[in-house]
């Protein structure tokens, strides 16, 4: 049976405690990030609404790794062709400029995530892809201060909490059909 969302979930995992950025977090959660979650935007943003209920959980929502629903699956040639839309959060200060931005959250955090996420997509071992197979075929693009964008910039949040992000569009993976029998 074919469980994108679990394989994605299995990538995650396989990158807790192995990441080059967890002196940047409280060292109760340095085991638990990146955190990871998939779904529409709005089904995410009350997941992590409910979590700031939690005296626990409230602390357990960043770097998030979001895999974004619905998912076109296409089927051909003996396997599973998936375009997906990740993205990956932390979170940020308002008043932050672009310059802090990158200094804070993107090149120690953000893109060593971005990296390790790749090739942790090889790595699990469920997924492949044409051509050269040290990054699947992706289109990324660096989001200071994530959120609902206009021409000029953003609007307001997506999720409520104020975020970077690197957001990884038209990622395209493949999965060889396995039947059960």
């Amino acid at each position: 049976m074919n469980c994108l969302v679990d394989d994605i979930e299995q990538v995650i995992n396989s990158m807790r405690g192995k990441t080059e950025i967890e002196t940047y977090f409280d060292e109760s959660i340095r085991e638990l990030i990146p955190f990871g979650e998939a779904g529409h935007r709005l089904e995410i943003s009350n997941l992590l609404l409910q979590k700031d209920m939690d005296k626990v959980f409230k602390y357990q929502k960043y770097p998030l790794i979001a895999m974004f629903m619905d998912v076109p699956e296409l089927v051909s040639d003996g396997m599973f062709k998936y375009t997906l839309i990740v993205g990956i959060f932390n979170l940020t200060e308002a008043t932050y400029t672009r310059k802090q931005r990158y200094e804070y959250n993107f090149k120690p955090i953000l893109y060593p995530l971005y990296h390790q996420f790749l090739r942790a997509l090889r790595t699990v071992g469920h997924f492949a892809w044409p051509g050269d197979q040290t990054y699947p075929p992706h289109t990324k693009l660096d989001r200071p201060f994530w959120g609902k964008v206009y021409s000029e910039g953003n609007e307001g949040y997506i999720f409520n909490d104020r975020l970077d992000a690197i957001e990884i569009r038209d990622l395209k993976i493949n999965k060889r059909i396995k039947e059960c029998l």
